[in-house]
């Protein structure tokens, strides 16, 4: 059956036959999954406004503002003049804040507006549906394959001279849960809910 009989079936195309897989660099295997990826979350956040990049991007500043454009790049192995480009988006929507860096007088220091908060905050939730997809989907081995990635982020991070990621995955002997006592009032049953919907973001935005 050729590739166009198949489809007709419904059934998937045989892929072409190409060259012996051991030969094909890891590199290739990296390229497919960011494409991959950025279809999987820009089909999920098309409601939202935010682009997989975006989301990406609004997560870091969300997580680790106030931060330079240069220490923005080095978290990212962005090109400057792909931060300046991004950044320039993130203005132009007012989901951005720049402020004076009492460090060094020619860089400012940026994070997210309110309104780019908000705006982070409504995509979560798609992207949150998603992440448990492929959470499920990975089963036993989603720590294993986050070691791996990790792994891979060092080395690639140490040849680009890029400068070390801001948090370390989960490990394999982690605890996947944690019980959190907060010394405040007693929370009604919806305002329990909320608090464990955002512990659930800030667990998958630093994952």
């Amino acid at each position: 059956m050729n590739q166009s009989n198949a489809a007709e079936n419904g059934d998937s195309p045989t892929p072409p036959a190409g060259p012996d897989p051991r030969r094909i660099s890891i590199l290739l295997d990296v390229w497919l999954l960011g494409h991959l990826t950025d279809s999987l979350l820009d089909g999920a956040l098309a409601g939202s406004g935010l682009t997989a990049d975006d989301f990406g991007l609004y997560s870091v500043l969300r997580g680790w503002a106030p931060i330079t454009p240069g220490r923005l790049a080095g978290i990212t192995g962005m090109r400057q003049n792909t931060v300046s480009a991004a950044l320039q988006r993130l203005d132009r929507r007012g989901h951005l804040v720049r402020d004076p860096n009492p460090d060094d007088a020619r860089s400012t220091l940026i994070s997210l507006s309110q309104s780019g908060t908000d705006a982070h905050t409504r995509a979560s939730q798609e992207f949150l549906n998603v992440a448990r997809n492929v959470d499920s989907d990975l089963g036993s081995t989603r720590t294993a394959t986050r070691e791996a990635l990790a792994d891979l982020d060092s080395t690639l991070r140490t040849l680009t001279s890029a400068d070390p990621r801001p948090y370390a995955p989960p490990r394999a002997n982690e605890p996947e849960s944690w019980t959190l006592i907060l010394p405040a009032p007693r929370l009604n049953l919806d305002q329990q809910r909320e608090v464990a919907r955002f512990a659930e973001w800030v667990a998958h935005r630093n994952a």
